[in-house]
């Protein structure tokens, strides 16, 4: 009978370890700084409180990385938006481009590209929260950073989302921002598709004819040297 209750006390606490290593939200190489909260295997961001951050535990050497995770947001309005960018651990310089991100309601992926010059630590801001109530919440989960090589990327599709199959009817695709001039009607936005080859939506941008409307990809990577090659499929109601 002591021989039984020890090997279930060894199975307990093998049990015990187990389900806390999988509860962690973030990965070994990161740490919170200060704005988010743990809750299991997600971050939780009370955007009310202001920026939050994110902080690598250990130095990184120079070369381009990526930030990979998935996120939601709560109690933010349909054209609500944040930001995010890399920088180094003291501010001074900056390592990715200034990120603009849409709200979107269901899990979307999020990729950030950085290049480290120097070797040391960084950090990973979220702030300037718009359309926000006082009770919006940002949520990231399945976080990663990770050395990237261009030679990755040579001869393949550099766009995360060029199919926009990632994205929600009615919202702009997560891996992309809309700008739209404020003198011109019109908005950017998916649908399901019903026409096109393939895919589950596809993007519908309206207006006057005036101008004014402007998908932006986040910033990628590029070769220092060569050729890069555009193709889209579209179709236009205007017959002039």
């Amino acid at each position: 009978m002591v021989l039984k209750k020890n090997i279930l006390t060894v199975i307990f606490f093998v049990n015990i370890c187990v389900l806390t290593c999988f509860a962690s939200a973030l990965p070994d190489n990161m740490k919170i700084k200060n704005g988010f909260e743990e809750q299991g295997d997600t971050l939780v961001c009370d955007v009310s409180k202001g920026e939050a951050r994110l902080v690598s535990k250990e130095a990184l050497q120079p070369g381009f990385y990526a930030f990979t995770a998935e996120y939601c947001t709560k109690g933010f309005s349909s054209s609500g938006q944040f930001a995010s960018d890399v920088k180094t651990s003291d501010r001074s310089s900056s390592l990715s481009g200034y990120e603009w991100y849409s709200t979107v309601s269901e899990w979307s992926p999020i990729l950030i590209y950085f290049r480290v010059e120097k070797y040391g630590h960084i950090q990973i801001r979220w702030g300037n929260w718009k359309n926000a109530d006082t009770s919006a919440k940002l949520l990231l989960r399945d976080i990663n950073i990770s050395r990237f090589e261009m030679s990755e990327v040579i001869d393949k599709n550099i766009l995360t989302d060029g199919s926009f199959d990632s994205s929600q009817e009615g919202f702009v695709p997560s891996d992309w921002f809309k700008k739209i001039h404020e003198s011109a009607p019109g908005d950017i936005y998916t649908v399901p598709n019903s026409s096109y080859r393939s895919g589950k939506y596809i993007l519908k941008m309206t207006g006057d004819g005036t101008g004014g409307a402007m998908l932006q990809s986040r910033f990628y990577p590029l070769p220092q040297s060569g050729e890069l090659e555009l193709s889209v499929w579209a179709r236009s109601t205007d017959e002039g």
